[in-house]
């Protein structure tokens, strides 16, 4: 069972998708696909109703989809994860993960509209792994106990707009990355048991046609087991929040001008996301 959200922005229910492609309403044992729900697995309690018990979806083809997770307390991202991507921003292949906090109102459904800030001149995006905290982290004795914390994956955006961070914030990354609907999650939260082995799927990412990025998960600096033990030690996320971890080519896969721009992503056994990119409105800059 394959959780999601449908309706208008604040107003999603649940749903959920079975393995033969139908989707239900998702009424019952859930409220909602938040923290609480997935840290009383809730996903294996509502896979057990759906299909006998919950009904299908009737309008569920159109409905639009919003983000997997409803109310994410934390939204944790990392970076740069992938050779070629620090090797493309100039930066030295780091030894260590770095770690810096999204904005969960950032998050947005995996189709639908995004703004590239007025005053961005360098903004990039690529195709990224998210993957869903079901347990609290704690410290995780060793990489091989940390995938037992994580209860979904998805598919996700890198989003990055360049001039505010180190020209404009001290180097601060969450101001280059958190503006509204830059961070599109899903369609689907794939549970963990159902999802691909974390360093196979092969993000890719796709600007008006052109393809702008094709990740090799043997790219990979840090595997994900080891990213979910370094957060437990720094930082321990909480049920229901989300880490984003990019894909090599977030920096240079910026867009084109003028836009707007056509933004596909997908990543193998994850799902497709598309989004149309318009200029944000003009606004004085603090």
């Amino acid at each position: 069972m394959q959780p999601t959200r449908l309706g208008p922005p604040e107003s999603e229910r649940p749903a959920a998708r079975t393995a033969d492609g139908v989707v239900h309403d998702l009424n019952s044992p859930a409220a909602g696909t938040d923290g609480t729900f997935l840290a009383a697995d809730g996903t294996d309690r509502a896979g057990a109703g759906v299909g006998s018990v919950e009904p299908p979806c009737a309008d569920a083809a159109d409905l639009r989809v919003g983000s997997p997770i409803a109310r994410p307390a934390g939204v944790v991202r990392t970076g740069p994860d992938r050779a070629a991507r620090a090797a493309g921003s100039g930066a030295d292949t780091p030894e260590k993960p770095a770690v810096f906090s999204g904005r969960p109102g950032a998050l947005a459904g995996p189709d639908g509209g995004a703004a590239i800030p007025a005053d961005g001149e360098r903004t990039g995006r690529g195709a990224e792994l998210a993957v869903a905290v079901g347990r609290r982290t704690g410290r995780p004795a060793s990489p091989g106990a940390a995938p037992a914390h994580v209860t979904g994956h998805a598919a996700a955006d890198a989003p990055c707009e360049r001039d505010r961070q180190p020209e404009h914030s001290g180097g601060q990354r969450p101001t280059g990355t958190c503006a509204p609907g830059f961070d599109p999650l899903g369609s689907w939260l794939v549970p963990a048991g159902e999802a691909p082995e974390p360093q196979t799927p092969r993000p890719r990412s796709r600007i008006s046609g052109g393809s702008r990025q094709d990740s090799a998960a043997a790219d990979m600096i840090f595997p994900v087991a080891r990213l979910v033990r370094r957060l437990g030690q720094c930082a321990p996320p909480e049920p229901g929040d989300v880490i984003g971890i990019p894909g090599k080519a977030a920096v240079p896969g910026r867009f084109p001008r003028p836009v707007p721009s056509d933004v596909e992503r997908e990543g193998e056994g994850l799902g497709r996301q598309r989004q149309v990119v318009i200029a944000g409105a003009k606004e004085p800059v603090a």
